[in-house]
């Protein structure tokens, strides 16, 4: 483990001084990009999905064994930022800081689409509880609606100010959810890409609570099993429930 962190440092800094945004400082983007070397998604009761030591690689793992490989999942640049997998586990979707969202068949580690109109990074990836459809949130303050089938762009989300961290779906599909750096949240109606209802961290805090914009950015984001409740976590460790509608 401290062989990895070693590396994911090294590679990070490499990363800020070449690709990253001037007024970014290494507090924020540490923040931003918590042990990438661990972060892994459960693909079914046997295997794990992670991304590998080098930070530009996805790999297959047994669950019990995650010393072990099963596949390796080659094809970022750079590293990955996000990765998910849809309700089958038949498919991973991943972004990266080479600014492409790629779409992976689990079962022949294959790349079987790419996707590369952000116009910068895309932080976030998830499907679409029907498996139709991938979204994506990006530091050019958009949310992206993506056909699977096609691989295109069908809706463009706009109305947040600040770079967006986190989207999800809601289980029942009508809901998009994404939240920005600044701890805003906005709820999206899928069908029509229409904001639906914005939220602000600030309206729940007294001057005396705020201790600085980076305790405020969203690590996470996410619905309740029934969809009807949207629950953000931040970085400062707060957790916020708000209601959909």
């Amino acid at each position: 483990k401290g062989e990895n962190m070693n590396t994911f440092h090294q590679l990070l800094k490499e990363e800020i001084n070449t690709r990253v945004m001037p007024y970014w400082n290494f507090k924020r983007i540490y923040s931003f990009f918590p042990a990438l070397n661990a972060h892994f998604y459960i693909l079914d009761k046997q295997y794990n999905v992670i991304v590998a030591e080098n930070l530009r690689d996805i790999k297959i793992t047994p669950i019990h064994h995650p010393e072990e490989t099963i596949k390796v999942l080659e094809g970022h640049k750079r590293f990955i930022v996000s990765i998910n997998r849809n309700i089958e586990g038949t498919l991973i979707v991943s972004s990266s800081l080479d600014g492409t969202i790629k779409i992976w068949d689990v079962e022949s580690g294959k790349c079987i689409k790419t996707l590369n109109q952000h116009n910068k990074w895309s932080y976030s990836v998830a499907f679409s509880p029907d498996n139709t459809k991938v979204i994506s949130a990006s530091s050019d303050k958009t949310v992206k609606i993506w056909d699977l089938n096609s691989g295109k762009c069908i809706k463009r989300l706009r109305g947040h100010r600040g770079q967006i961290w986190q989207v999800e779906y809601s289980p029942n599909g009508k809901y998009i959810v994404s939240g920005t750096e600044r701890g805003i949240v906005k709820v999206w109606n899928a069908d029509t890409g229409k904001a639906i209802r914005t939220l602000r961290r600030r309206d729940w805090e007294t001057d005396d609570d705020f201790s600085g914009y980076d305790d405020r950015d969203i690590l996470h984001v996410f619905f309740n099993t029934e969809g009807d409740s949207v629950i953000a976590g931040f970085i400062d460790g707060t957790t916020i429930i708000w209601g959909v509608e």
